[in-house]
């Protein structure tokens, strides 16, 4: 598994706060809580992590992929309702994540993100792809 370089002039910043923050998936709540952590990391849409007791663990289940990132180390993701890929933890993060560490942040680009209310505009970023069904067969392009 290959990560970019660290960035001198790339930054997170993680903050606990009390706003309101659920997550729906095909309609259906997955996440809700008033605990969230918000990360703000440079040229990326805000993230809010939940912690697990706020998370519909019923429906999340374990996804081979995993990610790396220079900052917050390696991250395992989640299937939900036989959506692909929306959600993320970091089990054992470096030190610039460790305020994440365990807790559980949804793709904003996969699902509807509801904050303080206001549903929330699916950001525009390379992670943007609608979430594939895992019930569903790929079929390869020409």
């Amino acid at each position: 598994m290959h990560t970019h370089p660290r960035d001198p002039y790339h930054r997170i910043d993680i903050y606990p706060t009390s706003r309101h923050v659920r997550v729906l998936l095909d309609g259906e709540c997955v996440a809700d809580s008033t605990h969230v952590t918000a990360l703000f990391e440079t040229g990326h849409p805000p993230r809010w992590y939940f912690p697990v007791d706020d998370v519909r663990m019923d429906v999340l289940e374990p996804s081979a992929t995993e990610t790396r990132c220079a900052y917050k180390g390696q991250a395992s993701h989640f299937h939900a309702l036989g959506h692909e890929d929306v959600a993320w933890t970091y089990r054992e993060p470096l030190s610039d994540g460790e305020r994440v560490r365990g807790l559980i942040a949804f793709y904003g680009e996969r699902v509807d993100l509801e904050l303080d209310g206001e549903l929330q505009e699916r950001p525009e970023t390379q992670w943007l792809r609608t979430a594939r069904r895992a019930d569903t067969a790929m079929t390869s392009h020409r």
